[in-house]
């Protein structure tokens, strides 16, 4: 008698399931991670055992056929959407998973994020310096050895934009072209102190990466009681002080800020009655946009003395306002030319960065004052000043 042999009763409910499982069509999306901008659609694709399945029209082989129902869902539609064809629509910042599914099919998901505007937008390097007019070093601070080293900190610092003090007829000459050899092509707008037209003496200036940004809106005033003509400032006969003004448009984002470049008086009644020119000029050319509004310098001004301490009242001081965590570098800037100087002291601090702006316009991520030395025949910093740099998204 022949024997018959039976399978176990668990095994005989496995075997439709097993059996299942490989009839199954494998679904997967082309990429797993999307990243979006609000406001963007992206177009899904997928394959389905591999072959590419366009889920506008079907089955690879044909435009007009479509064998397999795919469903799609936005994990938090909030997010992002997706209809029936693969387009996703990306609504809000945050993060969602999209799944396709269908009979017969595995699962398959791919995960959206719809990045915010501060994630998007480009991270800028804002900097201050005074770059010591070119006839006072002597020995290894001579300005024909010094030049080299001032055009590479501009590379070093990795600055987009900055504002720059003491640049006199020789700097305004040579150093672009030797920063431009150093590595970096800038343009450079300079702002001169001692005629009405401010293209005589020693200058301020803006100095920036065209291919980063766009200025505008150039202006200029006179550190006095009468700003709009050429004159000196109250207690402060010696030299002229001017400020440098426009509007920059960030190329990448459109997004667009203010940026005002001095340097400050030494006269006490000067000092003083700047506090208040600074803000009102500010708040002049905010009045004709409601963008962040950046004031860097050397303003020849501790920060307990009235200038600096005043000019807190209307911007920010990140050096008072960061995390110690995003400040890095010495306290002081006033290098006077002293390898030597104990610089992490406030009794050296006189060039600043000062910023303000809503929090939806712009974000300010770090501070840095760079005590990097140099050597030439000896040690040396690149100017009497440190550079000073900022780190910020406009919005």
């Amino acid at each position: 008698m022949k024997q018959i042999f039976r399978l176990p009763a668990i095994l005989a409910l496995a075997l439709p399931i097993l059996s299942c499982s490989k009839e199954q069509k494998v679904l997967a999306f082309t990429e797993t991670n999307i990243k979006m901008a609000a406001g963007q659609t992206v177009q899904l694709k997928m394959t389905v055992d591999g072959k590419v399945y366009d889920l506008r029209w079907g089955s690879p082989e044909s435009k007009t056929s479509k064998p397999l129902n795919i469903s799609l869902t936005s994990e938090v539609s909030s997010v992002a959407s997706v209809d029936s064809k693969g387009l996703v629509t990306a609504i809000s910042p945050g993060t969602t998973k999209i799944t396709a599914s269908a009979k017969g099919c595995t699962s398959a998901t791919v995960t959206v994020r719809v990045q915010s505007s501060a994630e998007l937008a480009p991270e800028i390097t804002i900097g201050s310096f005074n770059l010591w007019i070119h006839g006072k070093g002597t020995g290894q601070w001579a300005w024909d050895v010094r030049k080299h080293v001032l055009a590479q900190a501009f590379i070093d610092n990795g600055f987009d934009i900055l504002g720059v003090q003491e640049a006199d007829g020789t700097i305004r000459s040579e150093l672009p072209t030797l920063v431009k050899a150093a590595g970096r092509e800038y343009e450079w707008w300079f702002v001169c102190r001692d005629n009405q037209a401010a293209t005589s003496g020693e200058a301020v200036g803006i100095v920036y990466d065209a291919s980063m940004f766009e200025l505008s809106d150039k202006s200029y005033f006179w550190l006095s009681p009468t700003p709009d003509v050429l004159s000196y400032g109250w207690d402060e006969t010696s030299y002229h002080r001017v400020c440098a003004c426009a509007k920059v448009t960030v190329k990448a984002n459109g997004a667009k800020f203010w940026m005002m470049a001095t340097h400050g008086p030494l006269g006490d009644e000067a000092s003083a009655n700047c506090t208040q020119l600074f803000i009102n000029k500010a708040k002049q050319l905010i009045e004709k946009e409601q963008l962040p509004c950046i004031l860097v310098g050397d303003m020849n001004s501790h920060p307990t003395e009235p200038l600096a301490k005043g000019l807190c009242d209307y911007w920010n001081d990140p050096v008072l306002t960061l995390d110690a965590s995003h400040r890095f570098g010495p306290r002081g800037t006033f290098d006077g030319a002293d390898i030597n100087r104990k610089m992490d002291s406030d009794n050296y601090r006189i060039d600043y960065i000062f910023y303000t702006g809503a929090p939806t316009k712009i974000y300010v991520k770090e501070y840095r004052c760079n005590d990097k030395k140099y050597y030439t025949t000896a040690d040396i910093y690149p100017s009497d000043h440190l550079p000073i740099s900022l780190k910020a998204k406009f919005l």
